[in-house]
């Protein structure tokens, strides 16, 4: 049955107003649209996320039918629009649970918008079968499958899975009020992505960095906002864009937009400029921060100020490590994969470096949130670059040399001590970019390569058979080249393990040390320390330490015997093999 047919009210007023000069000027009814889906939803964007997500930045898995041989459909409302350009070829449903999520679709063609087929606020229902889901850069979406990747819907596959239950109702729509703090925690967590992923968002309080300017003239721009607490957040700004020319406000105020997410960081795309911009004062410009000379010569004792390392960067591409100081802003601390990225400025306001996924001394994992702070000062040691040709930054495993006066000499930071005692037989820290003398043999062939050198941070040997996007069946040997005993007393071995994804707490059959004498049979070994869990998605480093007296006048070898039947993501890490003896 159709649903009732609907008045504009501003045509329902005309309509009477002129009825009495000329009964003909009744205005044709809007009819809404009804999808043939209505009651039949048996899912939520929750529950989709919960069973598609996977902690990798770039994946596709195909939706086909649920238990009971149903189509997988959810109901939701339309919280995007791409009316003004900003939006780009991405329409986000809020379900009725709710939580948010993409779906990547093209527009009919270049002169329509998908805002003309799905208005903000209309009610629409999803069917998931035959599509696929997974995360693109990081963003979780509904898309169509490019290799390992999710990519754009063509608008006729779009318009077979979407349907409209209503005309556009945008005061159904409602931001979800959060503040940058929350969010940044929330990049800590797999729940936290879950549930702020793909929301309408306002935040309050907040004034944009650079005020007075357009906020996409020639390109696109990422304009940061920031609190009061200094913390900031990007607010994305496409050069196609109807008010791309316009110039930002100065003055405090909030900002409302879609929240999305590009390689481990949060972005705001506003809908409308002209809407989503409340309470700033487009008269309060801010002066220009203070001009800081170029410092330094990149070296220990002499580190790039910020504006040295920006010169640097415009003259072209580096490959050499080099040192840079500044003031810590807009940090983010991801203890789920133990790096930190945040931005250095000479002055509060000033131009910016970005430290992107950096380390902590010494090259280690963060382990809290709080272990940096904003406004203190820092030392990075990193190769600089202009990453996409618009963002000068320390590239990826950077690490802290000085943090607030503190180096990794100092006491307070418990440095790592040397793994290469005087009484070592023979040592391997796995942590100069290369096994070593260790070898690897895969019993099972496939396209999983085996066990390799990890030279971000930490560095490491690793094994690990999720490749292309599926948990491989792996049984890959780390062996150690032969270790003569002959004449030793007093014979230890120990290493240091870590895990990912999967985490044991005592022996099994996934992760097993070997020993073989004198090319005899291996006997495996029992490992007893087994690191916790973190709060992500990796644990630190335990060592394990074995009595190996039993092989004194022997040769032998020792192996790190990674397997995994397929059936989950497992990670291996080990650092720090030594044995020692006396002679």
């Amino acid at each position: 049955m159709k649903k009732s047919l609907l008045y504009i009210a501003a045509a329902a007023l005309s309509s009477v107003a002129l009825g009495a000069c000329d009964d003909d000027m009744a205005l044709p009814p809007i009819a809404e649209p009804e999808s043939e889906w209505v009651g039949m939803e048996n899912t939520t964007v929750e529950q989709v996320k919960t069973d598609y997500w996977q902690d990798v930045n770039n994946y596709n898995t195909p939706v086909n039918l649920n238990e009971n041989e149903e189509e997988i459909i959810l109901k939701g409302r339309v919280i995007s629009s791409d009316a003004t350009g900003n939006i780009y070829n991405n329409l986000v449903v809020l379900g009725e649970d709710g939580y948010a999520m993409t779906i990547a679709a093209r527009t009919e063609s270049s002169s329509k918008k998908l805002a003309d087929q799905y208005p903000f606020g209309s009610e629409v229902y999803l069917n998931l079968s035959g599509l696929s889901v997974g995360r693109y850069a990081g963003l979780f979406q509904v898309g169509a499958p490019s290799g390992t990747e999710i990519t754009f819907l063509t608008n006729a596959v779009l318009v077979e899975h979407l349907q409209a239950n209503s005309i556009g109702y945008p005061s159904s729509v409602e931001p979800l009020v959060v503040d940058i703090a929350t969010l940044t925690e929330a990049k800590n967590s797999t729940e936290g992505l879950r549930k702020y992923m793909s929301q309408l968002i306002r935040i309050d309080g907040v004034t944009f960095q650079n005020a007075g300017k357009p906020f996409a003239a020639t390109a696109t721009e990422n304009q940061y906002v920031t609190d009061a607490a200094g913390a900031r957040i990007n607010v994305r700004c496409s050069n196609r864009a109807t008010w791309h020319n316009d110039i930002i406000p100065g003055g405090a105020g909030s900002v409302v937009g879609i929240l999305s997410y590009f390689n481990n960081d949060w972005q705001i795309l506003m809908n409308d400029a002209a809407t989503d911009l409340i309470d700033f004062d487009p008269s309060a410009i801010p002066g220009p921060a203070p001009e800081v000379d170029p410092e330094g010569d990149g070296t220990a004792a002499s580190p790039y100020n910020v504006a040295a390392a920006l010169k640097v960067i415009a003259a072209g591409p580096a490959s050499t490590e080099v040192y840079v100081k500044g003031i810590i802003t807009n940090l983010s601390i991801d203890t789920s994969y133990g790096n930190a990225t945040y931005d250095l400025v000479d002055v509060i306001g000033g131009e910016s470096v970005k430290a992107y996924r950096g380390y902590w001394f010494n090259g280690d994992r963060f382990t809290a949130t709080d272990q940096m702070q904003n406004g203190k000062e820092v030392v990075v040691c990193g190769v600089l670059e202009n990453y996409m040709g618009n963002t000068p930054e320390i590239k990826q495993g950077n690490k802290v040399v000085s943090y607030d006066g503190k180096t990794s000499d100092d006491s307070s930071t418990d440095p790592t001590p040397d793994p290469t005692p005087s009484d070592a037989i023979y040592s391997e820290t796995f942590q100069g970019g290369t096994l070593g003398d260790f070898t690897v043999e895969n019993k099972i062939s496939n396209d999983y390569s085996g066990w390799y050198a990890k030279t971000s941070n930490p560095a490491c040997a690793i094994a690990n058979s999720y490749t292309n996007s599926v948990n491989l069946e792996a049984e890959s040997w780390l062996i150690s080249p032969e270790i003569d005993l002959a004449g030793c007393t007093g014979i230890s071995m120990s290493f240091k393990q870590g895990f990912g994804f999967d985490f044991p707490t005592e022996q099994d059959e996934f992760y097993v040390v070997k020993v073989q004498a004198d090319g005899g049979d291996w006997t495996d070994l029992t490992c007893t320390v087994f690191p916790e869990k973190g709060s992500g998605n990796w644990t630190s480093m335990g060592e394990n330490k074995f009595d190996f007296d039993a092989y004194a006048g022997k040769k032998i070898r020792v192996a790190f015997v990674y397997k995994n039947d397929g059936t989950k993501s497992r990670a291996w890490e080990i650092q720090d093999f030594l044995v020692t003896a006396s002679k």
